[in-house]
């Protein structure tokens, strides 16, 4: 019932007002799997405005090259928590240059505190297409990962997104596909190995430029994950 009433009144936001720019965003999800159900709120503050026109709307900062600053935070069932702070820089005006940087502070509720560090840079050999090297350094992980993203047209107002990356330390493949039918609405397929064979199905729909409703399923070998989440963008 819950689901039902927000995406009800989520339609009902249909009829504000529009606008194809937005400053800042805002996500609240919510993750739910047998042993431990994940609550995370996160803001977005892009240093210049972001348009929406001519691309699918959850690429929208991607496909503009806006660079940005975000906070994050995390619950795990009440008990464990995590706070991040994030930064992403976009080369503009003939600097094709990527990077990302994020600091990931976890509080578990059972042992020791552990600070993630995760760092990223990239290089656009075109204009919708980035390869990029990250890095995470942790107690519980140390690894090197080569990624590629891709967004293209296919006239009509319809577009599709590629990503993939290979991890050193799991030799993990992780393969990405989205096609949106139009600007506002699309849907997505994860393929990993990480755990034998597994997989993903997500589904994004922009009510107007400001409010999206997001929907998720994971499905791993040794548990199933379902969201729901919900952007703001102002």
């Amino acid at each position: 019932m819950k689901a039902k009433s927000l995406i009800v009144g989520l339609g009902l936001l249909s009829c504000t007002a529009m606008a194809d720019t937005y400053n800042a965003q805002v996500d609240i999800e919510r993750l739910e799997r047998d042993d431990v159900d994940t609550t995370r709120l996160s803001g977005t503050y892009y240093f210049e405005k972001v348009t929406t026109d001519n691309t699918a709307w959850v690429e929208s900062a991607f496909m503009g090259r806006n660079s940005n600053v975000s906070v994050g935070y995390s619950d795990f069932s009440g008990g464990s928590d995590a706070l991040s702070f994030a930064g992403e820089f976009f080369g503009k005006d003939g600097n094709n240059l990527y990077g990302a940087i994020e600091v990931i502070d976890v509080d578990p509720d059972i042992g020791e505190s552990d600070t993630v560090l995760i760092g990223e840079l990239g290089y656009f050999f075109d204009k919708n297409w980035l390869v990029s090297i990250s890095a995470i350094d942790s107690d519980f992980e140390d690894s090197v990962s080569v990624n590629t993203k891709y967004v293209g047209a296919l006239g009509g107002d319809r577009y599709f997104n590629v990503e993939a990356t290979y991890n050193d330390e799991s030799e993990d493949v992780t393969v990405i596909g989205d096609y949106y039918w139009s600007a506002q609405t699309g849907a997505g397929l994860i393929l990993s190995d990480a755990e034998g064979f597994d997989y993903g199905l997500r589904f994004q729909h922009f009510f107007n430029n400001q409010v999206a409703l997001k929907l998720s399923y994971w499905s791993a070998d040794f548990d199933d994950t379902t969201g729901i989440a919900v952007t703001a963008r102002f």
